[in-house]
């Protein structure tokens, strides 16, 4: 289970995700709810909740997160899409991951200048989240493709 805290003392569930196997697994989630949330936190801080087939309960590390200010301006649109979703920015963007639902990265480019069009037509209908990446920050965005 991932949770998150605010203040680095009360956590609360963000996800969970059951193990695949007994041997070592990478797994990705991106939590889109976080910035809503965060407008007044400094920083944000996560942990793993694991618990064993036992039922003993076992937590990581805390990850703390500082939380920038200067969110860079983008939009990104329209919220459901068919073959193309265009890209709006203030500023550079110097990274585009695309995610879909299992947290798979199904596109990704670099460097970024200005007003772009990302041709969509790979990708199958469904919910994917678009993380864009630039020097002031982060910005992800859930798009549905119908």
């Amino acid at each position: 289970m991932l949770e998150r805290s605010y203040d680095g003392t009360i956590f609360s569930q963000v996800t969970t995700q059951p193990a695949k196997n007994n041997t070592a697994n990478t797994y990705n989630y991106t939590d889109v709810n976080v910035v809503t949330n965060a407008v007044t936190a400094k920083y944000i801080y996560y942990r793993l909740k694991i618990t064993d087939k036992t039922g003993r309960i076992k937590y990581s590390e805390i990850a703390k997160i500082t939380v920038s200010k200067t969110a860079p301006q983008i939009t990104i649109g329209p919220n459901v899409f068919t073959n193309s979703v265009s890209v709006y920015s203030n500023e550079a963007i110097k990274n585009v991951e695309v995610y879909d639902m299992n947290g798979k990265l199904v596109y990704q480019t670099v460097n970024i200048i200005g007003n772009t069009i990302f041709f969509t037509n790979t990708l199958p209908k469904g919910v994917y989240l678009f993380k864009l990446f630039t020097n002031s920050g982060t910005v992800t965005k859930k798009l549905v493709k119908g």
